[in-house]
């Protein structure tokens, strides 16, 4: 039935988030980061731009910028945005526009 599977989908991503949460004080590992973000198409300006004390606990899944293509003047509204990485690249690109939802 849809309205057990959509139940048990929303479950599971609730705990996958809550189990990263739980997590997000211990410091990681920026090799490991880097190399994931790059395969996410993170480029290496995106990286250098961040630094390492930035990078150590990305927990990302996707890289929203290679859709977005944000410009100058734009504002950008990053909903759940986490540790801020693509909140503070987006602040690069449009020069000062955004707001962030940590929640």
């Amino acid at each position: 039935d849809d309205d057990n599977q959509y139940d048990s989908a929303k479950r599971e991503t609730l705990e996958a988030y809550e189990n990263v949460g739980k997590t997000a004080s211990l410091r990681g590992n920026s090799l490991r980061a880097r190399a994931i973000m790059s395969r996410l198409g993170y480029t290496p300006d995106d990286l250098s731009y961040l630094g390492d004390d930035d990078l150590y606990n990305f927990q990302g899944v996707a890289n929203p910028h290679l859709v977005a293509k944000i410009r100058k003047g734009e504002r950008v509204l990053d909903v759940g945005s986490g540790l801020g990485i693509d909140s503070f690249l987006a602040l690069r690109d449009c020069c000062g526009n955004v707001v962030a939802d940590a929640n």
